[in-house]
């Protein structure tokens, strides 16, 4: 069971890096993490909703904020406001 859980999050982790590039991750990590987790309070519905991948798993805001970002125009009002507040810093 820890053996496909840690699979699904290394193949999350994976298509992650190849689909949004280096220049995605590295501002995510710059992102202050008070910044990231509101991404993660005001986004519960929208990650579930375009990020089906991290559903199984316990996704960081990190991973949610670089999941949700490409979809800002379809997000909520708070959700957007959260990732956009993650984009300018």
């Amino acid at each position: 069971m820890a053996a496909t859980v840690l699979i699904r999050l290394l193949a999350t982790a994976a298509c992650l890096g190849t689909a949004l590039g280096p220049a995605s991750q590295a501002h995510a990590q710059s992102a202050g993490q008070g910044t990231l987790r509101r991404v993660s309070g005001a986004c519960q519905a929208e990650t579930v909703r375009f990020c089906p991948s991290l559903e199984a798993l316990v996704p960081s805001p990190r991973e949610q904020y670089i999941c949700l970002k490409s979809y800002k125009s379809s997000l909520s009002f708070n959700c957007r406001a959260a990732v956009n507040g993650v984009s300018q810093h």
